[in-house]
């Protein structure tokens, strides 16, 4: 009989199959050893479920970026394994399959067209991105409180751009996320940007106004009181190994692997 924990073990080791020899560039530490990349897909699973998704968010978080960094041909081993549904989540959370050489389309182009489908859409994948965005805004905020301004040296985009697109995403789930989420995603990018911008957090949260959510009409903020609530400095994370193991590193910056055959 399959239980959630058996089917969390095939995705596990469909997800670690799929990224074989991928490791998240950044993360070596002094002895020279960095990340396994399947650590990310693990802190973003740890994320949905504490945010309350059910297990086929969970198991989709686990696969979240097989399509997008091992290719189509994962398509269906998905859907076999775990079915329409999840296979459904995992499209949802990808913003460009690489083609035969394994490349993929430009940049901006691409996160324009992602931040256009989520704020387009409903549904339970909404939470699964928003959890791999956390997760990548958490090692983001603990990176630049380690090494500076350098992390930005390892994104497609650079510093400006990044920062552009993680503010884009707060405004595109604001309103459409369980709200501590949505606390989590919108306290972090402050953090980010205030260290970024060499400003104190709380006065730069002052000066951000979200746009009105298209769903809803509504301006999403932070109350003043989340902030003391919320609104702890960034040495929180010090420790955090989950946090650790989702650091972003531009795009990916790790090569397609071919599914089995």
């Amino acid at each position: 009989m399959e239980t959630p924990l058996s089917y969390f073990n095939a995705a596990l080791a469909m997800a670690a199959e799929a990224h074989r020899g991928q490791i998240r560039k950044g993360t070596a530490n002094a002895l020279g050893l960095p990340l396994p990349y399947i650590t990310h897909p693990v802190a973003v699973a740890t994320l949905v479920q504490r945010y309350g998704g059910d297990e086929d968010q969970i198991i989709a978080a686990l696969l979240h970026d097989v399509l997008e960094d091992g290719g189509p041909a994962w398509r269906e081993p998905i859907r076999a394994a775990f079915g329409a549904g999840v296979l459904a989540l995992v499209e949802f959370c990808t913003d460009g399959v690489p083609d035969a050489a394994g490349h993929k389309p430009p940049w901006r182009g691409r996160k324009e067209a992602y931040l256009a489908h989520l704020r387009a859409a409903t549904g339970p994948g909404l939470l699964v991105s928003a959890c791999d965005k956390l997760t990548n805004l958490q090692a983001i905020l603990l990176d630049l409180t380690e090494i500076g301004e350098s992390v930005w040296e390892r994104f497609t985009a650079g510093k400006e751009g990044s920062l552009w697109y993680y503010a884009s995403l707060v405004d595109a789930f604001a309103g459409r996320v369980p709200p501590p989420l949505e606390r989590a995603l919108r306290r972090d990018l402050v953090e980010v940007q205030a260290i970024s911008r060499g400003r104190n957090a709380q006065d730069l949260e002052s000066d951000i106004k979200l746009a009105p959510n298209a769903k809803t009409g509504k301006t999403h903020h932070m109350s003043a009181s989340h902030k003391g609530e919320e609104g702890k400095t960034s040495c929180r994370y010090a420790g955090n190994l989950l946090i650790r193991m989702g650091n972003l590193v531009g795009d990916t910056g790790i090569e397609p692997v071919t599914p089995p055959v």
